[in-house]
């Protein structure tokens, strides 16, 4: 093979790399197609813990509306330890490798996120099994690792619970 043919090779595995990169978030928008697209998918559709119904929407607020005795709010040590080991490569400021957005604050997971707030785009990427975002065509160095049963389940149970804050909590070594 010559060397223009291999260039060309490797620019078109490349370019289709990041594309199905980039297009691969679409679960976070809890649609085919993407945000408002009008397509349905099976993240952050119908009932159940990763879904919810439309006329539910309204009950999450009032469900998820701040605790006023929360002064500084934090994301709690344990769940900031998940986010910095499996998350923060990519969801960093800036985001890094496509990510959407960052996780480094509670502000930030409390953030809007095309209609919801982002902690329900990690709970619908999570629960489906979309995040951490695993490519063999798209390999980071370190590679990205999996979250273990017993990280998913806490930050599952964290999201599910409005991602609650931790008041003013100091985590790190």
């Amino acid at each position: 093979m010559s060397k223009v043919m291999s260039a060309r090779l490797l620019w078109l595995l490349t370019s289709a790399s990041l594309i199905a990169a980039c297009t691969e978030h679409e679960p976070e928008l809890g649609s085919v197609g993407g945000a408002g697209s009008g397509g349905s998918g099976a993240a952050g559709t119908g009932g159940g813990p990763s879904g919810g119904s439309a006329g539910a929407a309204g009950d999450a607020a009032v469900a998820c509306a701040p605790d006023p005795s929360i002064v500084v709010p934090t994301i709690p040590c344990e769940i900031d330890d998940i986010l910095e080991r499996k998350c923060r490569r990519c969801h960093t400021s800036p985001p890094q490798n496509f990510a959407p957005f960052a996780l480094l604050t509670w502000a930030q997971i409390h953030d809007d996120y095309f209609g919801k707030p982002v902690y329900e785009r990690m709970r619908n990427a999570v629960d489906v099994g979309f995040m951490p975002f695993i490519n063999p065509n798209f390999p980071l160095d370190p590679p990205v690792e999996p979250l273990e049963a017993a990280e998913r389940t806490t930050l599952l149970a964290w999201l599910e619970d409005c991602a609650k804050p931790a008041d003013g909590a100091q985590c790190g070594p």
